[in-house]
């Protein structure tokens, strides 16, 4: 399992992996899978243990995302 966090634009999935790299959360950006859509065509995935941290980091530094999954 894995969790993938899709964004309205370029500049908010950098803002996502300046701070999950700096808080040293395993993850990456990844062009959104096809089965799922964001405006910006990429997104941040990682572990399904991350998502707590990811959700955490968004919250305190206000980072607009698209959506959340979960996906095997």
């Amino acid at each position: 399992m894995k969790i993938v966090v899709t964004f309205h634009t370029t500049h908010n999935v950098l803002t996502m992996e300046k701070y999950a790299k700096q808080a040293k959360i395993e993850g990456r950006i990844v062009p959104v899978p096809r089965k799922l859509s964001a405006s910006c065509g990429l997104a941040w995935s990682g572990p399904m243990e991350t998502k707590e941290q990811l959700l955490e980091i968004i919250e305190k530094h206000q980072i607009d995302y698209d959506k959340i999954y979960e996906l095997e």
